[in-house]
């Protein structure tokens, strides 16, 4: 009788530990499935620049526009920032304007180093 109660003591506290462990990792996957969700949703959206420049920003959008996707890190923030200034462009300068007038200095550096070199 002992070894019965005893067997269904330890069984029971397996189950309860194999339960445990079960809901840790599950806690652990949804952190994980957050932090990703909120990565791409604090990640600026490009959906508009790809119209004009491709997918990968390896178009320009007149034959003297510079490929955005050729420009360093640096110069490719410096374009945004001085879109967005009106210091910095050409013919399109105020299409840009208009397209950049919405991103942050974070959003503009967070484009930059996706795409810049």
């Amino acid at each position: 009788m002992k070894k019965i109660a005893l067997t269904l003591i330890f069984a029971t506290a397996a189950i309860f530990a194999a339960e445990a462990n079960a809901t840790a990792a599950k806690a652990d996957a949804n952190k994980t499935e957050a932090n990703a969700t909120a990565a791409t949703a604090a990640a600026p959206s490009t959906a508009a620049c790809v119209a004009c420049h491709g997918a990968k920003f390896e178009k320009n959008t007149m034959a003297k526009d510079k490929v955005p996707a050729n420009l360093s890190k640096a110069d490719f923030a410096k374009a945004l920032k001085g879109y967005k200034d009106g210091s910095y462009g050409g013919a399109m300068k105020g299409v840009m304007k208009g397209q950049v007038a919405n991103l942050s200095d974070a959003d503009i550096k967070a484009i930059a180093d996706k795409f810049g070199k």
